[in-house]
């Protein structure tokens, strides 16, 4: 099940980086925000400690061990 995640994030990417990548007339800062969000999407599924000590800029987060959600971080 959890490899399912991982293939369906990499088939989102590819997907993404086809269209928005500049070298095929895309946007170069979106392909930019479409790569960091990718690295941090793996280094959440390679490390858990990762998942716990940090927080996607502009996204709720929820905190499973106080059960509370936390405001986004903002860049």
């Amino acid at each position: 099940m959890f490899g399912d995640y991982v293939r369906e994030i990499k088939k989102a990417y590819r997907g993404m980086a086809k269209v928005y990548h500049p070298d095929k007339g895309g946007d170069g800062d979106r392909f930019k925000e479409i790569n960091r969000a990718h690295e941090l999407m793996q280094q959440w599924i390679e490390n858990p400690k990762f998942q716990l000590n940090n927080k996607l800029p502009g996204c709720w987060s929820y905190n499973g061990y106080t059960n509370r959600w936390s405001p986004p971080l903002w860049q």
